[in-house]
């Protein structure tokens, strides 16, 4: 039987988790982060509709990760969606999970492969859906890094290891049940997350823009007692995204405005790197103080839950260009909870798109190229006009880090983490065989790449649209500076995982 001891250090990033297993040994040690909940059985972060002491890798709600006793078994339960993974590394006869890169790497002391280009494809490749992520990345040295979203990893008495699909949820087949569902779900991960019993409570906390999704979601988070929200205004001067208007009708109180490019003021862009995907949502960095010990409910993955047009599949795939997975450092520093009420019934997202286009929605339906009959359902039947919202969507607040050379990053990496970075660059690019053929192939490739994007500036779009659809994702993925990012991020916060602070 085995048996789970477990070490708090409180100078560890608030919800970072790590176990190890000796081979031969039933002992699991873990070491976890101030925030992170431990039981006899369990350590984990995180959210899920059930009672703080139930079983959460049996959970079709777990917005979170963590790690459970189950007889001879180890359970290790990634989030119920693909914005963040679990990560596993066999070394030297040892078995070790995490939810941090950076962690599992500085604590089983294995370094990444500096002349492997192809991380950040790997870390965008789960954009094409559970069957097709990229689920081991090379390390130095012949080691590998085992990739596993959306899923339970059991680990058996030998040592062996399996993946489990998560449970579904209930099948919906009306408006009123799928409404009934999302409004249950919310109450009961709020009272989860806000249950006494737990290391820290996460009130609820909304980012609201003027788009579909994020307006949803302050709704359901009026429900259960949000009253507190952060709006966005764009750094685009044609149009304003922000959301002050949608969150002032629903009754918020608390709102807290800020720039998109309010970012640039911090020096957090190595939180927003270390996971492979390069910096999308370093604005984030802005809303820090505000985010610290809440829960977020998040309009992520309502372009495709919740678009009428949606192509209907099980695997979970985006159908965008970046999958929304930079932030998970950021998150466990920070300390917040992220709750995305649009991946609740994604694996029964064939119901729901039925739904969007059922009869029922008609007066809810716009005809148009931005139609998402149930948030706007949602929103209006919570008291929002319709003109204030839904009206036209641009891509809300963002940002990257992922495009061109040097020169690109000066221009929208903050000031203090170009300067660290820079620092780093200079080392690096000492490290790397420049020589090597599949070096300049990807650098001719880029080069192609770069000049359909210049043409997609000027209205001539077909060009990039055909290297988009039909081209391996990595010759879309600079060699240059931007790739050297990811092992950047991982070496600087690798530093908040040393045995000491």
């Amino acid at each position: 039987m085995r048996t789970l001891t477990v070490t708090r250090l409180e100078h560890l990033p608030r919800l970072a988790w790590l176990v190890q297993l000796d081979q031969g040994s039933d002992t699991v040690s873990a070491t976890v982060g101030p925030w992170v909940d431990a039981r006899p059985d369990a350590v984990f972060e995180g959210t899920w509709a059930g009672d703080v002491s139930s079983d959460f890798s049996d959970s079709f709600s777990l917005f979170g990760s963590g790690v459970l006793l189950r007889g001879d078994e180890l359970v290790v339960a990634a989030p119920c969606h693909t914005m963040e993974a679990v990560y596993s590394v066999r070394h030297d006869g040892k078995l070790a999970f995490s939810n941090s890169i950076a962690f599992l790497l500085e604590a089983v002391g294995v370094e990444l492969d500096m002349n492997y280009l192809g991380y950040e494809a790997d870390a965008l490749s789960i954009r094409g859906g559970l069957d097709s992520y990229h689920r081991e990345w090379p390390l130095a040295d012949g080691a590998r890094l085992g990739v596993h979203f959306y899923c339970n990893v059991v680990v058996n008495a030998a040592g062996e290891l399996r993946e489990e699909r998560k449970p579904v949820p209930p099948r919906v087949g009306s408006w009123q049940e799928y409404r009934g569902f999302l409004g249950d779900q919310m109450a009961a991960v709020h009272a989860n997350a806000t249950h006494a019993g737990r290391v820290h409570t996460y009130p609820p906390i909304v980012f609201s823009s003027n788009g579909y999704d994020s307006s949803a979601c302050a709704a359901l988070g009026k429900e259960i007692g949000c009253n507190e929200a952060v709006v966005f205004e764009s750094k685009r001067a044609s149009r304003s995204d922000s959301g002050r208007d949608v969150v002032t009708a629903l009754g918020y109180t608390e709102i807290h405005e800020k720039h998109e490019l309010d970012y640039r003021d911090t020096d957090t862009a190595d939180l927003f790197v270390a996971n492979g995907e390069l910096g999308t949502s370093m604005y984030f960095a802005a809303a820090e103080l505000e985010l610290t010990g809440k829960m977020l409910l998040s309009g992520a993955y309502g372009d495709r839950a919740w678009d009428r047009t949606a192509k209907v599949n099980d695997q979970v795939r985006r159908y965008v260009p970046l999958p929304d997975t930079s932030r998970k450092e950021f998150r466990l520093a920070a300390g917040y909870l992220m709750v995305a009420p649009a991946y609740l019934s994604t694996m029964h997202l064939a119901d729901v798109v039925a739904i969007s286009n059922s009869p029922e929605m008609a007066p809810w339906t716009l005809h148009n190229d931005y139609d998402r009959p149930i948030p706007r359902r949602v929103v209006e039947e919570a008291g929002v006009p319709r003109e204030l919202f839904g009206q036209h969507k641009d891509g809300g607040a963002g940002t990257s880090l992922r495009f061109g050379t040097l020169a690109q990053l000066r221009r929208t990496m903050p000031s203090k983490s170009l300067g660290r970075f820079t620092a780093y660059l200079g080392e690096a690019r000492k490290r790397r065989n420049k020589l090597r053929p599949k070096y300049l192939l990807r650098v001719v490739a880029y080069g192609l790449y770069l000049f359909t994007a210049v043409l997609d500036t000027r209205g001539v779009k077909k060009p990039i649209r055909v290297l988009q659809d039909r081209w391996p994702i990595e010759y879309q993925c600079s060699p240059f500076a931007p790739s050297y990012l990811f092992p950047w991020g991982v070496s600087e916060v690798r530093s908040a995982y040393r045995a000491s602070p």
